[in-house]
């Protein structure tokens, strides 16, 4: 073999070493994102649920004022304890065509993320 045989093939070499380490490290760096947002998701499924879960337990009997209970519970709502990265922003009224109270919309953050959780009573 020549010597710029030789030199080609480490060259070629020290290429292909440095494009497997930068993937590595690529990978690495991208796997510990990925398992922190498996994580924030998880909570924000299991946050969700516990809310839905929470507003289903509510009952609004036909022959009592749906706005007395609407109120009670809204406070409870939004004083519910909850932990330090989840807030409850607010919690508004749906109401049908024929002005009754049907559900309630819940607005709450995770980190700095504004969800949504939207309920029927």
């Amino acid at each position: 073999m020549k010597i710029s045989e030789v030199l080609i093939c480490i060259a070629l070499f020290i290429l292909v070493s440095i494009a497997t380490a930068e993937c590595f490290i690529v990978f690495n760096r991208n796997y510990k994102n990925t398992v922190t947002k498996i994580i924030d998701v998880q909570k924000i499924i299991t946050f969700d649920c516990m809310l839905r879960e929470r507003v289903e337990k509510i009952e609004m009997p036909y022959w009592k004022n749906k706005e007395r209970i609407y109120e009670k519970e809204r406070l409870a709502l939004l004083e519910l304890n909850t932990e330090k990265d989840f807030a409850i922003v607010s919690v508004e009224k749906v109401i049908n065509m024929e002005d009754e109270l049907v559900g309630v919309v819940i607005v709450w953050k995770y980190k700095d993320d504004v969800f949504e959780t939207k309920e029927r009573l």
